[in-house]
């Protein structure tokens, strides 16, 4: 019981049958999850922060209407978008891309202490993608108790946040003590590798259009 508790705080704390398009309207923002040959194509449009990436995988289901959580073969994925100024309040001039992902993951941290009154275990990497885009790869490992054997239970949470302009963006991910936590790793790091950020909104209904000719 102890551990559902601290998904769901740890799920709170990052909420701010897939047809052709799915699309949802988060308050900052517009988001659509078109379907693809091999998965799901997520694309993001807000004024000069637009992006968009892929998701191999063989099943994708929305979690709720009104975040950008998805259970995406049966593992519970989400994206959030945050104001860097809720963040981080009196950002330093000379502060680096890296700088402001670390403080962005020790204000989380310091949230999840406040709510549980627990210390958890983490591990960070800074990683590149193909675009040269930054991202701070890091895990948040939730203690087990003897009792905690259900396959649902949580071990591990999973994150990559790299910055857009004023904003910083949040993939997360559940991993359960069934589930494989190298795979995991992989999984959400490939996603990253494709992310592509752009000044320029994207024609969700075009790209929609060239997916339908894809087999």
């Amino acid at each position: 019981m102890k551990n559902t508790c601290i998904f769901f705080w740890l799920i709170v704390i990052f909420l701010s049958n897939v047809t052709n398009v799915a699309t949802q309207n988060p308050e900052s923002g517009l988001f659509n999850a078109l379907k693809t040959p091999k998965g799901l194509m997520m694309i993001y449009n807000k004024d000069k922060n637009n992006f968009r990436f892929e998701i191999e995988c063989r099943d994708a289901i929305p979690f709720d209407a009104e975040s950008m959580a998805f259970l995406i073969d049966n593992r519970f994925f989400q994206l959030v978008i945050v104001p860097l100024s809720e963040v981080i309040r009196n950002p330093r001039s000379d502060m680096t891309d890296t700088d402001i992902l670390i403080s962005h993951k020790s204000f989380e941290m310091d949230y999840i202490y406040e709510v549980s009154g627990m210390n958890f275990k983490t591990k960070s990497d800074t990683i590149v993608n193909n675009n040269k885009r930054k991202f701070l790869y890091w895990e948040l490992n939730i203690p087990l108790t003897p009792q905690d054997t259900a396959s649902d239970i949580i071990k591990t949470k999973i994150y990559m946040n790299t910055l857009l302009d004023d904003e910083i963006l949040t993939f997360s991910m559940a991993v359960t003590v069934k589930d494989d936590l190298e795979s995991a790793r992989k999984f959400i790091r490939k996603i990253t590798q494709n992310f592509e950020h752009s000044e320029i909104s994207y024609n969700v209904e075009q790209i929609a259009d060239s997916l339908k000719t894809l087999k």
